[in-house]
């Protein structure tokens, strides 16, 4: 198992940090660049009484570009971050079946 590296206690003052709700993410890549836009896709209209309209809308957010070698660290730090998450509280629900693909083929 690979050793665990310590890190120097930093403390973020996070009150100006802008936050943003996402539940919708795609991905572009070229060769130095990986672009990942982040929105929140919703339903494009509600009717009391009714389901959910089938059509959504993203409403786009953010988006974050980092380097290939930057987002495989990231990638590390999420896996780690989800399996304490699980640990926690138990394993994750099944995401939604709406999943739109990162690769055009």
């Amino acid at each position: 198992m690979a050793e665990q590296k310590s890190f120097p206690d930093i403390t973020i003052d996070t009150r100006d940090i802008p936050t943003y709700y996402v539940n919708h993410a795609h991905v572009n890549i070229s060769l130095t660049d990986i672009r990942i836009y982040f929105g929140e896709s919703s339903p494009k209209s509600y009717k009391v009484g009714a389901l959910v309209d089938p059509e959504i809308i993203v409403n786009p957010k953010i988006a974050i570009v980092i380097n290939p070698e930057f987002a495989n660290s990231m990638l590390a730090i999420l896996k780690s971050s989800i399996d304490k998450y699980e640990a926690k509280f138990g394993n994750l629900r099944e995401g939604p079946s709406l999943i739109l693909s990162a690769e055009k083929k």
